[in-house]
């Protein structure tokens, strides 16, 4: 049975490898994992479950998790927020003007005639 706490190693998806802690369970085959990996609902078949268990609570936050399994010794990954780029400004397509009223003038007449 999996509790609260349970340190694992995901082995399937984007964040294979990495260390997590289960958060919250969801139910028989899902639960709430975080730590180094995103905090996502993961299946419990793409876990390798340890044999340590860290003391968190019940839907702790992200940070609480973290400094859990650090102190556990496990080693995790610092995020870096990335500083978004100064977009420059797109040049503007400049809008199709109406052709000289001569031409358009030509026209008519020829219509007229």
């Amino acid at each position: 049975m999996v509790e609260v706490g349970d340190v694992a190693v995901k082995i399937a998806g984007r964040d294979a490898g990495q260390i997590c802690a289960v958060v919250d369970v969801l139910d028989g085959k899902y639960v709430l994992v975080d730590g180094s990996t995103r905090r996502k609902k993961c299946n419990m078949s793409h876990l390798e479950f340890l044999d340590k268990k860290i003391k968190i609570k019940k839907g702790a936050e992200t940070s609480d998790v973290r400094r859990s399994l650090s102190d556990a010794g496990f080693k995790i990954l610092d995020v870096k927020k990335v500083k978004r780029k100064e977009g420059k400004e797109k040049p503007t397509k400049l809008r199709k003007t109406k052709k000289s009223e001569t031409a358009v003038e030509k026209k008519t007449l020829k219509k007229k005639e």
